[in-house]
């Protein structure tokens, strides 16, 4: 995105998405009415945290076009009604990012790091979209997702979480 627009990613996120989509609490860092991030993780070979904590931050490993982007559930609503039509997209455009592998079609991503876990799922197919945001480590809000994507297109949940998973939960 740098290479081909000539402009820094956060900027040109900002201008071309954020601004036009009225994302206005969307951004690369967090403002006041962030969650914090909580995690059980601990330091390499120690037992993971009885409790969660706040994350360790490290300022200089800012947002970038890995993730870490930061957003509310109705600023992904915009975004995921731009999705849906071809305001943001073109349909051979999104068909080409997001093959469709799955009935109904998903576009999106799910996915976290320590104390942010989320599920950004669009359903064009269904007119349907699902947004689940967490400040706790991953897999909560992926389970979650997985969960209740079923439900969208009337089929039953078929998700369980895997043994080791639900013995990690304090």
């Amino acid at each position: 995105i740098e290479s081909a627009s000539g402009e820094n990613y956060r900027s040109y996120v900002t201008r071309r998405l954020f601004k036009p989509l009225g994302m206005k609490a969307s951004g690369f860092d967090p403002g006041p009415n962030a969650a914090t991030p909580l995690t059980r993780l601990t330091g390499p070979g120690e037992p993971l945290a009885a409790m969660p904590q706040p994350r360790m931050e490290f300022p200089e490993f800012k947002a970038s076009s890995a993730g870490d982007a930061l957003s509310s559930a109705a600023d992904l609503e915009a975004f995921a009604t731009a999705l849906m039509g071809n305001k943001l997209l073109t349909e051979p455009t999104k068909v080409a990012v997001f093959p469709k592998r799955s009935t109904p079609w998903r576009l999106g991503q799910a996915g976290g790091a320590p104390g942010s876990n989320t599920v950004f799922w669009v359903f064009p197919e269904i007119d349907s979209w699902l947004i689940v945001l967490t400040n706790f480590d991953p897999h909560g809000g992926e389970l979650m997702g997985q969960a209740l994507s079923p439900l969208l297109a009337g089929q039953a949940c078929k998700v369980q979480a895997p043994r080791a998973m639900l013995l990690q939960r304090p």
